[in-house]
């Protein structure tokens, strides 16, 4: 996910804390599985 490597960059260069690099990836990736099941969900219903 582009949004995570983007984030992971920052906090290594300093610009953002390790709490904020975790909470975005978190959100991130939980963002990511409701994209994904809705995704699928379009799919299965051919919508």
């Amino acid at each position: 996910m582009e949004i995570v490597c983007q984030t992971e960059i920052a906090f290594e260069l300093g610009y953002i804390t390790k709490d904020a690099f975790e909470n975005i990836s978190k959100k991130a990736k939980k963002l990511a599985v409701k994209m994904s099941n809705y995704i699928a969900s379009i799919k299965k219903n051919n919508i």
